[in-house]
C-alpha cells in the first residue's frame, strides 16, 4: 500500500484516478465516514490495484479468491489469517500474485530481476512449458516476495465487546497483546483485569497475550 497526504483542492476522486484505484477501495480503507471532507495533510492509505484488495460488505474470503482465481489456502496463508471465515470491512488483504503484461524484450530472467523474484518461481505459477517463449501482451503472475517478519507488541485498554472486536480485526497484524494493566496492591497482591475477551479474541488470530505488571494505582503511577 501507498500514503497519500492531502493537498490544498484535492478531492478523493481526483486522488483514485491518480493511483487508478477504485475510490471506494481507499474509502473503506480508511474507514471514512464522509468521504466529501478532506483535510490538508490528512493521510490516506491507498491500496495497490491488483496487489491488494479492501474486503468490503458481503465479502468472504473463498468469493474473493475466487475473484482473482487463487485458492483460499493461499490467500489466507499470505495474510496470515488463521480463520478464513472471520474477515472485517476495511480489512486491506495482500494478494499472493499480481498481473503483469509482457513488454517487447521482455524475458523471464529480465522480469524476475525487475520484480526480485525467482525465474524458476515464476514458471512454476504460470505453468510455463517453454520459458524461451513469451509473448508480447501476454499476461503473467508474479508471485509476492516475502515480507519481512517483524515482532509487535500491541497495547490494549479496551476490554468491552468493543476491544474484542478490535483485537479480532487487527490480531493478525501483531505478535503480541498486552492488557493495560495489572497492578500491585500495597499489600503485594495484584489486581484483576477483566481481560478474557480480549486475550480470546488474540488467540484466536495465534497472538501470545503478555502480562502488564506496573505500579499505576488511582490513574496514576504510584512509586
Amino acid at each position: 500500500m501507498q500514503i497519500h497526504v492531502v493537498k490544498s483542492g484535492e478531492t478523493l476522486w481526483a486522488i483514485a484516478r491518480k493511483y487508478r484505484t477504485d475510490m471506494n477501495q481507499i474509502i473503506l480503507a480508511n474507514q471514512m465516514e464522509n468521504p466529501g471532507v478532506l483535510v490538508v495533510g490528512q493521510d490516506l492509505v491507498i491500496p495497490e490495484p491488483g496487489r491488494e484488495y479492501v474486503v468490503q460488505s458481503g465479502d468472504s474470503l473463498w468469493g474473493i479468491a475466487q475473484r482473482f482465481g487463487i485458492s483460499v489456502q493461499e490467500l489466507a496463508a499470505v495474510n496470515q489469517i488463521a480463520n478464513p471465515s472471520l474477515i472485517f470491512i476495511g480489512e486491506v488483504l495482500v494478494l499472493p500474485y499480481f498481473p503483469y503484461t509482457v513488454q517487447q524484450g521482455d524475458s523471464i530472467w529480465r522480469i524476475s530481476q525487475q520484480f526480485g523474484v525467482s525465474a524458476d518461481r515464476i514458471v512454476q505459477v504460470n505453468n510455463i512449458a517453454n520459458p524461451s517463449l513469451l509473448y508480447v501482451g501476454q499476461t503473467l503472475y508474479i508471485p509476492r516476495r516475502p515480507r519481512p517478519v517483524k515482532e509487535i507488541n500491541a497495547y490494549t485498554t479496551t476490554m468491552t465487546e468493543a476491544g474484542r472486536n478490535e483485537v479480532l480485526a487487527l490480531g493478525r497484524n501483531f505478535t503480541y497483546l498486552s492488557p493495560f494493566t495489572h497492578a500491585i496492591r500495597a499489600d503485594g497482591s495484584i489486581t484483576e483485569l477483566n481481560d478474557g475477551a480480549v486475550i480470546e479474541a488474540a488467540k484466536s488470530n495465534n497472538v501470545a497475550p503478555l502480562l502488564v505488571l506496573t505500579n499505576f494505582s488511582g490513574r496514576k503511577f504510584d512509586s
